[in-house]
């Protein structure tokens, strides 16, 4: 049975002119890869591989379609001659191996102008990178940027920064109210307060002595007097960090439920993994502890008589 082989390096290459080679050679059975020539590990050419057997011929249009890499078209092309299977490559008519049976000079031939064939088809590969690389390093050279544009920053990001700055904002809060990610949030943010980004009024002050634009609690720790910075002060707002509030009520009736809880169970009502130990109230373990301390608590007491009678 006859099969083509088509193969191009990216999605925006046309396979047309090679689809057509194979229509007009009548062969249906077409597989397609779009996918580097350096290596041989491409999905749809697997299958052919794995489908392909004794008998068959396989027509490829050029032989850098068939692979770009020296060593590893050579292996190829003799995984296939072992296997029984015939190469055409249709551009160069000496690359047929299908009437080269008892043929030795043909063999040699055809084996010859693959083995010069290969190494230019890599050498060809080898060179457009080479030259794909020195343009890159050029246009960067030039000033050019690679890779997607960066998004403008959102107007609403100014006030929520300076709220942030201000000590009015949490960091949550301000990318929040931007409209913008955390992370996107506090990148613009540091480029802000180091007056790399600046907004469309005029742009914040410099602390001489922080060398960037200072917060509310850079100027609120700040102990150098008469700085330019103290009419700004007035507007920071520092936040106290939130605390819990504590009450004893609510507290004692959490531990004393708890308490009951793991002694409805069974359980030591202290640790409440064991169980209490016959005729005490307590576990063992539980009980050790509460020997320990107290011998702690006592020898404690011992030193600082000790150390008084010393005095």
């Amino acid at each position: 049975m006859n099969y083509g082989y088509v193969r191009v390096s990216t999605t925006e290459q046309n396979i047309d002119r090679q689809i057509r080679a194979m229509n007009e050679k009548g062969i249906e059975h077409i597989f397609v890869d779009k996918f580097t020539g350096i290596s041989f590990d491409r999905p749809n050419y697997e299958k052919l591989r794995r489908r392909m057997k004794s008998g068959d011929v396989l027509f490829v249009k050029s032989l850098d379609r068939f692979g770009r890499k020296y060593t590893a078209v050579l292996e190829e092309w003799r995984y296939l001659a072992k296997k029984g299977v015939a190469v055409v490559v249709m551009d160069m008519p000496i690359l047929d191996t299908r009437n080269k049976d008892g043929n030795l000079m043909g063999k040699f031939i055809a084996d010859l102008v693959l083995s010069v064939l290969s190494f230019v088809a890599e050498s060809e590969y080898r060179n457009i990178h080479e030259r794909q690389r020195q343009g890159i390093e050029a246009a960067k050279a030039r000033g050019v940027r690679f890779g997607r544009a960066k998004k403008p920053i959102p107007e609403t990001f100014w006030d929520a920064a300076e709220g942030v700055r201000k000590g009015k904002l949490t960091f949550v809060k301000g990318a929040k109210s931007a409209e913008m990610s955390r992370t996107t949030f506090w990148n613009a943010y540091q480029k802000y307060i180091k007056g790399e980004v600046k907004p469309g009024k005029e742009s914040l002050p410099i602390c001489p002595y922080l060398r960037r634009v200072p917060n509310a609690n850079d100027c609120l720790d700040c102990f150098r007097p008469n700085c330019s910075f103290e009419d700004e002060k007035n507007d920071f707002e520092v936040r106290e960090p939130y605390r819990p509030k504590y009450n004893p009520e609510v507290a004692s009736s959490k531990a004393r439920e708890r308490r009951e809880r793991r002694i409805a169970a069974g359980l030591c009502p202290l640790c409440g993994v064991n169980p209490p130990e016959e005729g005490k109230k307590a576990c063992r373990e539980c009980l050790d502890k509460r020997k320990e301390y107290h011998r702690y608590k006592v020898m404690q007491k011992i030193r600082r008589e000790v150390s008084k009678d010393d005095d």
